[in-house]
């Protein structure tokens, strides 16, 4: 019992692996399968993964703030009357 842990102490090591978990050490990032780190993410309800760097999209940010019927600003002032 007492030499259990030694085993896989003593296999050859997998650069990957080694790789993979000291990118994770390094950038705080949890290792380990998408299911795992949602769960994880759900269970304590914070955001482990990195989002995406920088501003977001600002289709998609138009899209959520800016109804689909409004007209775009250069196609309502053509359409207006000129003010006499």
């Amino acid at each position: 019992m007492a030499g259990e842990w030694q085993g896989p102490l003593c296999q050859p090591h997998d650069r990957t692996a080694i790789a993979a978990l000291r990118r994770a050490t390094r950038t705080e990032i949890p290792l380990g399968e998408s299911g795992f780190v949602e769960g994880l993410e759900a269970k304590f309800q914070i955001r482990l993964r990195p989002q995406p760097l920088g501003w977001p999209n600002k289709k998609a940010a138009q899209s959520e703030t800016t109804p689909t019927h409004a007209a775009p600003l250069k196609a309502r002032m053509a359409s207006s009357s000129p003010i006499d």
